[in-house]
């Protein structure tokens, strides 16, 4: 994934030759060890980013200095330039959390933010991390992060926010805890000693007291007025005259202190100064092109303003950037119509499209929209977004571009094919699968369209036009896969691969995985297999490593489905061992051993289960698929409802509702269906008038797939019922039709679950030799493949001679829970683990991404459930009851 950066905003701005020590500033900052957290917050011109970047600069600190502009309002962007500057500290670091960030549409925010924070409490040095400007940010996920990250703060780390205005953060919560150290207006103003220095130094003179107390109360000490006013005061005979005329507000102040500047300059210095000022930052190149100068012009006037200390800061070492103070800029631009209309020069429009040339020229897209949207030269600027579009979908950054299209008129995309495709396909990748079909259809219809009249329905992207109708519709399957149309996805799928040419392979791939949802979905889990494995050979050495590990994985769950276990944990094996091998961070290791984990458990290896579960955790905690956290809680309710944990399995689902995802995959089991199992299997099913209303519910020679585990859990609450013989020879029916529809299609695991249902129904009804017929047939079944599962739930006493010694430690452990007055639960054993493990509550808090104030709850309960006071009391007590 590659972003445009530009690495002069990761570098803290130089401190000028002409700052002076802020002693009193300086020590504030020096002595106050215990504040993690710095918050420097006043208005514009106080001084601000000079007295952090002084500090940082005197004591050596190791940093990530990030300056902040509007684009960074794109989450994005925002973690790609935070990365970037981690890098500095650990480069390792920093390329993994890259890599992870090419998949954070996979992965999702929240997963990824968590990342982010563990891998800063990796980093072994101490370092300060400084967002300047973080009042332009609006994001409200990005204050979430930066709460998230104060919350669980790396011991090694202090966070300094440089913002004229106060974020949205529990500011009084901080206060409290200490640490909070704020620096204010009140901190920042000058002394009357400062200010003293600071004219002396400037203007190479002394100055009376008693001129510079009122010089320093005129200016209520505030920084730019004071600098602005040195500017002035250059040359000047009578510096006592005036001070003495200054007066009025920090507006009226400005405002007479900029005209004073601009009129010791000469025409091309205000000129430049001016015409400049509609630049967030500028180049000698870029000046020049921006005035039509000749080559080498514009870096005399910078040189001169440089040594005039007029307000512009170079933004990196080799001086080849560089910005106006906020302030100074801000006064410049609104002086700019009315220069112009008085010169009558350039129009500003015009002015922002020479920018927008200049920086589209040396490949600075993001800069160049910017000043086309700016000067209102909407094709220029629709054009560049239309032409980004193909490479920022391949590199997951459908929100950056989206954000960059929805600041064109809406009638502009309505007109443009390729824009119109682009931002349905944005729209799905960022959620909105309803939002995006109204753009598809457009897309469709101007790509006829454009062909009549080009010049109405304009194509600046004209490869991407080509694969307009493969494009679209491969979007409108991905739309029918998560919409659950199976039909759809066919309809589709194999529409979008006769349509995509052969050059294409990512395309194809992704095409392909959906043609083979759509054979899952539909219970051919056969051709599920074949399509993906020839996408594999067809398109693996031309896709990149997340999607062939993503392919793997979904290999492997077939396997599972098919009931081949041993073939489905060799490619999660080798799959782990490979992402291992490459030394590349892969959000699919936690799914991978999740996967690990079903085996297992259909094995009936419960201790494997409790292992395999804790390693998939450790993984998901840093990084995991988006459904990895709901598909973890329900393997959880699996297993507890296997060992007669009702409640414990109602509470693990619980979490796993709450977690939900919709994604393409298809579910066999639906929460819902696990739910009524649990509640049937506790003793709460349902009755037999309402099973008899029911009953009908399945045509047994035309089952849906996903409806087969509803289909099965029917034949068990008719058993439960001990129905009369109508009623078993209807379950009978449906296991037929389900034994039948698993043997066609190979699902041997689904198979064996539904031969037992089968021996089960057929001992009901008095047939001993069927009945044995179909328990043979599933023992052998089942020893190909360690496949034990269905015995362990419904013939417990003859899985017991097959299966392997279960470890029964954990089934110990949550006994020994369920003997208490009110068992702890699943958060509260998590937590009073880690507090045997000899965790401070900040470092579980930390390893949890839990609210202090959380934990300590959570210990509270725990204390009192088991009845101590203390934290020794409660490790010995967990240790004699077993429950660790």
């Amino acid at each position: 994934m590659k972003f445009e950066i530009l690495h002069s905003k990761l570098i803290r701005p130089e401190v000028s030759a002409s700052t002076i020590a802020r002693i009193d500033l300086g020590n504030k900052l020096r002595d106050n060890r215990r504040s993690d957290v710095i918050l420097v917050s006043s208005f514009a011109g106080s001084g601000k980013t000079t007295v952090i970047s002084e500090w940082i600069g005197r004591c050596k600190y190791e940093h990530i200095w990030y300056s902040l502009d509007n684009w960074d309002n794109d989450i994005q962007l925002f973690f790609a330039y935070l990365i970037e500057g981690m890098k500095g500290l650990d480069k390792t670091v920093g390329d993994d959390l890259l890599q992870l960030l090419e998949s954070v549409q996979s992965v999702g925010y929240p997963s990824f933010m968590r990342s982010i924070i563990t891998n800063l409490h990796q980093l072994k040095r101490e370092f300060v991390l400084v967002l300047d400007d973080y009042h332009v940010i609006e994001n409200d996920q990005i204050d979430f992060f930066l709460n998230m990250l104060i919350e669980h703060m790396p011991p090694r780390m202090k966070l300094v926010i440089i913002t004229r205005e106060d974020p949205a953060f529990p500011l009084s919560k901080y206060r409290l805890s200490k640490r909070l150290l704020e620096i204010r207006i009140s901190d920042l103003r000058f002394t009357n000693e400062e200010a003293e220095a600071f004219l002396s130094k400037q203007l190479q003179r002394d100055i009376d007291e008693e001129h510079v107390a009122l010089f320093t109360k005129r200016t209520e000490g505030w920084v730019a007025g004071i600098q602005l006013a040195t500017l002035s005061m250059q040359g000047l005979e009578d510096i006592n005259s005036f001070i003495e005329k200054l007066s009025g507000s920090h507006k009226y102040i400005m405002d007479y202190l900029i005209e004073e500047v601009l009129e010791k300059q000469s025409e091309e210095v205000q000129n430049f100064l001016l015409l400049t000022s509609l630049l967030d930052y500028f180049s000698c190149d870029l000046c020049d092109s921006l005035l039509d100068a000749c080559h080498g012009s514009s870096m005399r006037t910078i040189e001169y303003l440089m040594h005039r200390n007029m307000f512009i800061i170079p933004m990196d070492q080799e001086r080849k950037w560089y910005r106006y103070h906020h302030l100074f800029r801000d006064l410049l631009s609104q002086r700019l119509p009315g220069y112009i209309q008085e010169t009558g020069g350039l129009t500003v429009e015009e002015l922002h499209r020479r920018a927008g040339k200049w920086f589209d020229s040396v490949s600075m897209s993001t800069e160049a929209i910017h000043h086309y949207l700016s000067g209102s030269f909407y094709d220029e600027a629709a054009n560049i977004i239309e032409c980004r579009w193909a490479e920022m979908d391949l590199q997951l950054q459908a929100s950056t571009w989206l954000a960059m299209a929805k600041q064109l008129p809406a009638g502009m995309i309505e007109k443009r094919p390729v824009l119109a495709m682009g931002y349905g396909w944005a729209l799905i990748d960022t959620g909105d699968i309803q939002g995006s079909k109204k753009w598809l259809e457009a897309a469709e219809r101007l790509y006829a369209l454009h062909q009549e009249n080009p010049e109405e329905y304009p194509v600046a992207d004209l490869k991407q036009y080509e694969l307009l109708p493969a494009t679209v519709a491969s979007a409108h399957a991905y739309v029918s896969a998560a919409t659950e149309d199976i039909e759809g996805i066919f309809y589709h799928a194999e529409d979008a691969l006769r349509k995509t040419p052969q050059n294409q392979p990512m395309k194809s791939a992704v095409i392909a995985m959906l043609l083979g949802v759509a054979h899952w979905s539909s219970g051919d889990l056969l051709e599920a297999e074949k399509i993906t494995v020839d996408a594999l050979h067809s398109f693996g050495k031309n896709i990149n490593d997340f999607t062939s590990n993503s392919f793997y994985m979904v290999l492997g769950e077939l396997c599972i489905q098919m009931g081949r276990l041993k073939e489905a944990k060799s490619i999660f094996d080798k799959t782990i061992a490979r992402i291992d091998s490459s030394g590349r961070v892969q959000p699919v290791l936690a799914s991978l051993y999740l996967g690990l984990a079903n085996i297992a458990y259909l094995e009936g290896n419960n201790q494997g289960v409790y292992d395999l579960l804790k390693i998939s955790k450790e993984y998901g905690q840093m990084y995991a698929l988006i459904d990895w956290k709901y598909k973890y809680y329900l393997l959880f309710a699996k297993l507890y409802l296997s060992q007669g944990l009702f409640d414990r399995a109602l509470e693990s689902l619980t979490e796993s509702k709450s977690e939900y995802i919709m994604n393409p995959l298809p579910d066999y089991l639906s929460l819902e269906d696990m739910e009524s199992y649990i509640l049937f299997r506790s003793g709460h099913g349902m009755t037999e008038t309402d099973l008899y209303k029911t009953s009908d519910s399945f045509d047994p020679d035309h089952i849906p797939y996903l409806r087969e585990f509803a289909a099965a859990f029917q034949v068990e609450q008719i058993l439960n019922q001990k129905a009369d013989n109508d009623m078993l020879k209807r379950a009978a029916g449906i296991c037929n039709g389900l034994v039948a529809s698993a043997k066609t299609q190979k699902r041997n695991g689904h198979l064996i679950h539904y031969l037992v249902l089968a021996s089960k129904v057929q001992e009901a009804l008095g047939q001993n030799q069927i009945r044995q017929s179909f328990y043979d047939e599933a023992v052998a079944l089942a020893k190909e493949d360690n496949y034990y599962r269905p015995f362990i739930d419904h013939l417990p006493q003859d899985a017991e001679a097959k299966l392997p010694k279960d470890d029964l430690q954990p089934l110990r452990k949550e006994s020994a829970n369920q003997k208490l007055i009110e068992p702890l639960t699943i958060r509260e054993l998590e937590v009073l683990g880690l507090i045997v493990e000899g965790l401070s509550n900040q470092e579980i808090s930390n390893r949890l991404f839990l609210a202090l104030s959380t934990v300590k709850g959570y210990n509270q309960t725990i204390y009192e459930k088991l009845d101590v006071r203390r934290r020794t009391e409660a490790v010995a007590k967990a240790g004699a009851l077993g429950l660790v």
